[in-house]
């Protein structure tokens, strides 16, 4: 939603009426994925962040920042925390990110609200996605077949080798007998 205000400006005894975009809504399209960016420019600041950015405030402090951020954070993180395990902390992290530079240099801008929507993943991605989680398994259960096996024989070893010194015992009894005749 746009909503325009005229607001009077007073600098160097110059009157101006700008309009002044109360809420501005960017939807970018970024791996899929649709980031939805709800803005405000405060009216203190009108004057200042026009003149320093122009009307298109915006496409510098939120547009172009949204990319190189969204891009630090897929790069930083895996495939499975993207799509999955942090999904619902992207628009928080994106809302800090951005809110922390506008702070500092644009003051003016206040960003509202980050929302993410879940992304479709291309199916390439996904199909080689499912074949590294098929492998994954497969290696999991070889590994735990594996300790379970090594477990088993050294347990045996050492009943064997506890047996062998208690010469009482009518197993360890057996194995002198055959041993010695």
């Amino acid at each position: 939603m746009i909503s325009f205000e005229k607001i009077e400006v007073d600098h160097e005894n110059l009157h101006l009426f700008l309009p002044f975009k109360l809420d501005t809504i960017l939807v970018l399209k970024l791996t899929g994925c649709f980031l939805q960016v709800v803005n405000r420019l405060q009216k203190d600041y009108v004057y200042e962040t026009l003149l320093n950015y122009g009307i298109q405030y915006d496409n510098t402090w939120i547009y172009d920042k949204i990319h190189h951020e969204i891009n630090q954070f897929c790069s930083s993180h895996t495939l499975q925390q993207v799509y999955i395990d942090m999904f619902d902390q992207i628009g928080e992290k994106m809302k800090d990110a951005l809110q922390g530079d506008c702070t500092q240099y644009a003051p003016g801008i206040e960003i509202i609200s980050v929302r993410a929507t879940k992304p479709t993943i291309p199916r390439s991605i996904k199909r080689n996605f499912e074949l590294m989680e098929e492998e994954r398994t497969k290696v999991l259960v070889w590994f735990s077949q594996h300790a379970v096996v090594v477990f088993l024989i050294f347990a045996l070893s050492s009943k064997k080798e506890k047996n062998l010194s208690n010469p009482s015992t009518p197993t360890t009894q057996g194995i002198l007998l055959k041993t010695y005749c």
